[in-house]
């Protein structure tokens, strides 16, 4: 199954590995590291037009962990995997 996090792009369901909400997720001062160290690396993948709202941890069994930015709430998000 693929889900739309967002614009046109679709992401595989079985590679998401966790949605966050950044609005909650950003106070902790180790999110904020680990998204600082993935933006550094080239790791963030920004899909958001407009501020956004959370964020989605994806991988393959191969590849590092992708984070994608997106202008849909973490609720909204999560409702369209299931």
């Amino acid at each position: 199954m693929y889900v739309n996090i967002g614009g046109d792009f679709l992401l595989s369901g079985k590679s998401i590995v966790g949605i966050f909400d950044l609005d909650t997720a950003s106070f902790s001062r180790h999110t904020k590291a680990f998204l600082n160290t993935h933006g550094k690396k080239g790791g963030v993948v920004d899909l958001s037009t407009d501020l956004p709202r959370s964020f989605l941890l994806a991988t393959d069994s191969f590849a590092e962990p992708i984070v994608y930015l997106s202008e849909l709430t973490g609720r909204t998000a999560a409702k369209r995997c299931r």
